[in-house]
């Protein structure tokens, strides 16, 4: 059996300022699978293509940062690209 491919998006602030830069960081494990980018989502819209580096051990990092993320909750997701 293969291993399962997973995501994982990280913040780097739990709450930001209007006009103040966040960053997401991806982390995509595929065991087997070289993986060259991951889609990020606010909710359904999609917001960014991230390119995705190998971290060794299977695992690929990627991140996003944006200043003009609109004042609100934001309920982002990633997906490896093309899933």
């Amino acid at each position: 059996a293969q291993d399962a491919t997973s995501a994982v998006l990280v913040s780097s602030s739990g709450s930001v300022a209007s006009g103040q830069p966040v960053t997401l960081t991806v982390t995509i494990t595929a065991p087997g699978t070289a993986p060259a980018t991951a889609d990020i989502f606010d909710g359904s819209m999609h917001v960014a293509t991230v390119s995705l580096s190998p971290a060794g051990g299977g695992t690929y990092v990627g991140s996003w940062t944006s200043s003009s993320l609109a004042v609100g909750l934001h309920e982002f997701r990633a997906v490896l690209a093309g899933s």
